[in-house]
């Protein structure tokens, strides 16, 4: 059966007393049934302002990728009146060998659990009285692979956040603790664009892999951001509209969906890193999920209490001015 099969009738309203309503998925005197497909910013903060959720775990179903970790694990089907898609995306690799088993990614707490752990275990190899300086300063090389800028949108180039950051705490905590290993670290970017702003290309695979033959880089950490590949689930996806570059499903100001055909659907909306607006694209960060997650539980709220419907979304970036002063060194 189809994800969408299930959906309720184009153009439905909320139900209260004394009205009528043209859901097909619940009855009139049952709570309405709002679905959100994901675990992650957008999908939880959603779950947290919908009006009538008790709590995240509520209303969220944990993407299929974890589904089927669990044994046992059979196909069901689930009723909705409204469905949120929220499922994200996962890290692009390219399919290079070797990515996925040495690198580090930056999409979730995982992630940065992982990269802290490593920093930390780079600065103690490092220590050890047997190494000499050249060694040290492989092992306290950091080489972030894309910058995962747009042209478009100052805030969200997700490698070169990730560099500041780094720089900043090898600035700060590990030159306290570290004081004569710290001035041995070096953090590099490679990305295929002039600045550091360009859109992303797919020539930084091959950019990246001839830097690292040619030069012989050897480095104590390895961190990959060179953007997102759709999720699973959204692939497989038939009934809506998807963006032609990035495979995402397309969306309008209110992150309603589209059907196959343009018409807009009223019942399916789509946020997060899986989804892509047709009037423009935003960077692929946790600030630009957690807005459209908050606009979407402001135009659910709204239709629930028959209220006007909020104006189109448009995203305030919040660290602008903090990005512009740390892109001078960061760039390699």
């Amino acid at each position: 059966m189809s994800l969408l099969s299930s959906a309720s009738a184009s153009g439905a309203k909320f139900w209260r007393p004394k009205a009528s309503r043209a859901f097909s998925s619940s009855k009139a005197w049952e709570k309405q049934r709002l679905v959100i497909i994901g675990s992650g910013w957008a999908a939880t903060s959603g779950a947290n302002r919908t009006y009538g959720s008790k709590a995240p775990e509520d209303g969220v179903v944990p993407p299929p990728e974890r589904e089927a970790s669990f044994p046992g694990n059979r196909p069901y089907t689930l009723s909705y009146d409204k469905l949120v898609i929220a499922c994200g995306a996962y890290s692009r690799t390219f399919n290079i060998p070797g990515v996925k088993e040495y690198a580090h990614f930056l999409k979730d707490v995982k992630d940065a659990r992982k990269i802290r752990s490593r920093i930390l275990e780079c600065f103690e190899q490092a220590a050890q009285p047997t190494l000499t300086d050249n060694e040290r300063r492989d092992l306290l090389h950091f080489v972030i692979v894309g910058g995962e800028s747009d042209s478009q949108a100052l805030s969200g180039p997700t490698g070169i956040e990730f560099a500041a950051e780094l720089h900043d705490l090898l600035a700060t905590d590990l030159l306290r603790h570290f004081p004569t290993l710290t001035p041995l670290a070096r953090v590099t970017v490679y990305d295929v664009a002039p600045k550091i702003l360009a859109a992303f290309d797919s020539e930084l695979v091959e950019y990246a892999v001839a830097q690292f033959h040619r030069q012989g880089v050897k480095f104590g950490m390895l961190v990959w951001s060179t953007g997102l590949a759709p999720n699973t689930l959204i692939k497989t996806i038939k009934d809506l509209k998807h963006d032609k570059l990035t495979a995402s499903l397309e969306v309008n100001d209110h992150m309603n969906t589209f059907w196959e055909d343009g018409r807009i659907n009223e019942d399916v909306f789509c946020i997060g890193d899986a989804s892509a607006l047709t009037s423009g694209k935003l960077p692929a960060t946790a600030q630009v999920a957690n807005q459209e997650a908050k606009f979407v539980a402001k135009v659910l709220n709204a239709s629930i209490k028959n209220r006007t419907t909020p104006p189109p979304f448009e995203f305030k970036s919040q660290d602008e001015s903090s990005i512009k002063s740390q892109l001078v060194w960061t760039y390699n």
